[in-house]
C-alpha cells in the first residue's frame, strides 16, 4: 500500500472539513490505481455512503489494520501527487500493451486501446471542475440548508447585502473591485481581508502592488483597532485614544492564524504569488492594483493584463478565493450624465470581467455629497443579479466601511467579529 494514497487518506480524514475537502477535490477512487489503496479507499468511502461520516483513523486501524501516517501536507498536495503516479502508471501500461500486441492487433484496436487510456488520463486531471451529477446531491443539500438558514456556501465578506447575493466567496473565485484612481479601493479590501480573518479564521495573503507593508498594517491597524487611520499615520491620536490602542494592538499576537503582507515593489508576477501560496497556504489571496502584476514574457499593458487575470483564474483561484482590484478607463469619466460606468469600463482588458466570478465597483469619487457613505453596485453577480449597496466611508473618528444601514440612526457601523 502506497504512502501517497496513506497520507491523503489521513488528510482528508483527520480534517474537521474532511467533507468539504472531498467537494473540492472531486472523485479521488480512480487515483487508487493498486489493489490495497483501492481496498482503503472503498472502506472508506462505503463508510461515508453508510454512515453520513467519514471514518475516524482509529477505525480504519481496528478494521483494515492500517495505522494511517500523519499528514504533514493538505489533501491537494497528495492529490496532485497520486495524479502524477497515475498518469506514469497509465501511460506505461498503455505503452506495455502496445508494444506486446502490436504485431498481432489491428491498428484500429490499438489506436482504440491508446485513446481509452488518454481519455482515463484527462478525466482525472480534469477532475475537480469534472462532476458527475449522479454525486451532485451532497454539495446541492448542503449549498441550499446553507442559504436556507442565512448562510453562506464560502466566506462573507461582511457586507450583507453583497453576501445575499454572492452566497459566499469561494475557491475559484475571482471577485474584482474597480474603481478609479484614489478612489478607495484598497481600502475595500483591506476590509474585506480583515473580516475574513477575524470572523472566518482564515490564513489571509495580501499583495499590495502600491502600498508598501507599513502603509497597509497601517491602514489595518485603523480598521482593527477602531481609530482613525490617519491619525495613526500623522501621529495624532490622543493620549487616551493611543493608549487604548496599543492595548487593542496587543491582542495581535493572540490572533490564530497568520495575516501576511506582501510588499510586491511593482515587480511581482502571478508565478510569485502562486509561489508564496505555495509556501504559506493561505485560504484567502487579495491583490491590490493586480494592473500592476508584471509578466516575465510580455511588457504591452493590455496583453500583459489580459495574461494576468488568466493566470490569476488558473493559477492563484484554485486555492482560495481571491479579492483583486483594477481601476477603470478615462471612458469611465466621459459617461453621459446619470450614465454609471460598467464592466465595458474597465480599463487594459475585457478579459477582467470574462474570469470574473464577481464584479463590484466604486461608483462614486469625493464630494460633500459622498463624505460619509459610497456607492459599491455589483455590475456582475454569480448569477446574473446587479444592484448595488452602500458603505460607511469614515475616516473621521474611526475607519469603518461596513455596510451603511440608513434606517438604523444607532448603528455604528464597527467590525462585527
Amino acid at each position: 500500500m502506497s504512502l501517497l494514497a496513506q497520507s491523503f487518506v489521513a488528510s482528508i480524514v483527520d480534517s474537521p472539513k474532511g467533507l468539504e475537502l472531498l467537494l473540492e477535490v472531486g472523485d479521488p477512487a480512480p487515483l487508487f490505481v493498486t489493489e490495497p489503496d483501492q481496498k482503503l479507499w472503498s472502506f472508506v468511502s462505503g463508510h461515508l455512503t453508510t454512515h453520513g461520516k467519514l471514518p475516524h483513523r482509529s477505525t480504519i486501524a481496528a478494521v483494515m489494520k492500517i495505522d494511517l501516517p500523519q499528514a504533514l501536507e493538505p489533501a491537494s498536495f497528495y492529490q496532485e501527487k497520486l495524479t502524477e503516479f497515475f498518469v506514469r502508471s497509465s501511460l506505461g501500461t498503455m505503452a506495455t500493451g502496445i508494444q506486446e500486441h502490436i504485431g498481432a492487433a489491428a491498428a484500429q484496436e490499438l489506436l482504440a486501446a491508446a485513446q481509452e487510456a488518454m481519455n482515463g488520463i484527462l478525466k482525472v486531471q480534469m477532475q475537480r471542475n469534472l462532476h458527475d451529477f449522479r454525486h451532485a446531491a451532497p454539495a446541492i443539500l448542503k449549498a441550499h440548508n446553507l442559504a436556507q438558514v442565512g448562510g453562506a456556501v464560502g466566506f462573507s465578506s461582511g457586507w450583507p447585502s453583497f453576501d445575499k447575493q454572492a452566497a459566499g466567496l469561494r475557491q475559484g473565485d475571482v471577485i474584482s473591485i474597480v474603481g478609479r484612481p484614489a478612489a478607495g479601493k484598497s481600502w475595500l479590501l483591506l476590509w474585506i481581508a480583515l473580516y475574513m480573518w477575524r470572523r472566518h479564521k482564515l490564513c489571509i495573503l495580501f499583495v499590495s502592488m502600491e502600498l508598501d507593508q507599513l502603509a497597509v498594517m497601517q491602514r489595518l491597524s485603523g480598521i482593527y483597532g477602531q481609530v482613525a487611520a490617519g491619525q495613526v499615520v500623522s501621529g495624532q491620536l490622543s493620549t487616551k485614544t493611543y493608549n487604548a490602542f496599543r492595548v487593542t494592538l496587543s491582542g495581535l499576537e493572540d490572533e490564530e492564524v497568520p495575516f501576511w503582507v506582501l510588499d510586491a515593489n511593482l515587480a511581482g508576477t502571478v508565478d510569485d504569488v502562486a509561489a508564496l501560496q505555495a509556501m504559506l497556504q493561505p485560504d484567502a489571496t487579495l491583490i491590490d492594483g493586480a494592473y500592476m502584476l508584471t509578466h516575465p514574457k510580455e511588457s504591452d499593458i493590455y496583453k500583459r493584463v489580459a495574461l494576468n487575470a488568466n493566470l490569476i483564474k488558473q493559477k492563484l483561484a484554485k486555492r482560495g478565493p481571491v479579492v483583486a482590484s483594477w481601476q477603470f478607463a478615462r471612458t469611465a469619466k466621459k459617461k453621459p450624465k446619470g450614465e454609471k460606468p460598467g464592466m465595458e469600463d474597465i480599463a487594459y482588458s475585457d478579459v477582467i470581467p470574462q474570469v470574473s466570478s464577481i464584479v463590484m465597483a466604486i461608483m462614486e469619487d469625493d464630494s460633500t455629497e459622498t463624505s460619509n457613505t459610497r456607492e459599491v453596485a455589483i455590475v456582475k453577480g454569480r448569477g446574473g443579479q446587479v444592484g448595488s449597496f452602500r458603505v460607511n466611508w469614515n475616516f473621521a473618528w474611526t475607519t469603518d466601511f461596513s455596510e451603511f444601514v440608513e434606517h438604523d440612526p444607532m448603528a455604528t457601523g464597527q467590525l462585527d467579529v
